[in-house]
């Protein structure tokens, strides 16, 4: 197992299942649990421990508990309800959830537990490559240059999380196991739509092509945040991008033209497309698909303009074009580096 592999985090982390238990709960609480439902929250406790502790810490969490437990009668208190009938109004749900949690949890020791089908798999690319992956599911997950995904799927819901680099994504319709991207300190949530995800250190681009999609931030510490606290859903639609970063609280998605999106996207054919852009943003661009770091010397080429298509890896064409259009010369250095600087005359 490579070095990479090996630092990944499993995707049974705590925010994962804080995250799938407040699903459960919010069903909980609103009363309307069908047999199905039972069913599959009883399999989702018996896959884990902690899934059990997770939803008895958020029960107990619910809505400022204290508030809600000085407005029952003592004696309601002590005659808590029969949680497995799952029909209590709204909000007294909360009560009896711990109580719940407890006897499923016995009740799965003595019938043992179900088993869960679950699917897990690492895909990742190197420098100046990409990859299509098919899931099980019909979706797929196109990866950019040095990306790299970790995947989870169950009977619940796709987990997908982007520990590096860029995917497009095209989720297939499935109502009932939501499509789940974690990347940075965002979760983009679909169930069946197509978008783009990339991440820059921790700022991350999220990009609509069809369908809707939810963006949210997660809390950062230990535990749920209260609900004075809680990150606002953003809803991108298609045609529509957004970027997270901690310098914005609640970011706003901003309408890109065809023209844009296909520029944005023309990777996939294995091409970079450029139109009156900066030279340095197409040096950034660029540097992204080669080994080697390519540095302009000379500020003021920076505000150099370009259009153009290039071969993605052919930075030979690319660095051939700027030296014969702008009089500039590549000069390349034993440190891995390709240094650009004003073209020297001949004497």
């Amino acid at each position: 197992m490579s070095d990479k592999e090996s630092q990944v985090v499993s995707l049974r982390s705590e925010e994962i299942i804080d995250n799938e238990a407040a699903g459960w709960l919010t069903k909980l609480d609103r009363g309307n649990v069908s047999a199905g439902d039972r069913r599959a929250l009883k399999l989702w406790l018996s896959q884990a421990p902690e899934h059990a502790q997770a939803l008895d810490k958020l029960a107990a969490m619910w809505s400022e508990m204290d508030f809600l437990l000085n407005g029952i009668p003592e004696t309601n208190k002590r005659n808590v309800p029969n949680p497995f009938l799952l029909l209590m109004p709204s909000r007294k749900m909360t009560y009896a959830l711990s109580v719940f949690v407890i006897c499923t949890v016995s009740l799965f020791f003595w019938q043992g537990p179900e088993p869960v089908a679950t699917e897990t798999s690492f895909h990742s690319t190197r420098i100046g490559t990409h990859r299509l992956e098919q899931f099980s599911d019909g979706s797929s997950a196109h990866l950019n240059t040095n990306s790299i995904i970790e995947t989870e799927f169950s009977n619940f819901a796709r987990i997908v999380r982007l520990l590096r680099g860029e995917a497009l994504f095209d989720v297939t319709h499935d109502p009932d196991r939501p499509f789940i991207v974690y990347a940075g300190n965002s979760v983009v949530k679909a169930i069946g739509t197509k978008f783009v995800v990339r991440l820059d250190s921790e700022n991350i681009v999220l990009t609509v092509t069809d369908g809707q999609v939810q963006l949210s931030k997660r809390q950062k510490g230990d535990g749920p945040a209260p609900k004075s606290q809680e990150q606002e859903i953003i809803l991108v639609s298609k045609g529509e991008r957004v970027e997270v970063n901690d310098e914005v609280a609640t970011p706003k998605p901003e309408v890109i033209q065809n023209n844009d999106l296909e520029r944005q996207l023309s990777w996939v054919s294995g091409q970079l497309v450029f139109e009156n852009e900066r030279l340095e943003q197409v040096i950034e661009e660029v540097s992204r698909y080669v080994p080697d770091r390519i540095i302009i010397d000379d500020p003021e080429l920076l505000d150099t303009r370009i259009s153009g298509r290039l071969k993605i890896g052919d930075t030979d064409a690319l660095l051939e074009a700027i030296e014969v259009s702008f009089n500039v010369q590549a000069d390349h250095t034993g440190d891995r580096a390709i240094h650009l600087s004003p073209e020297t005359p001949n004497n």
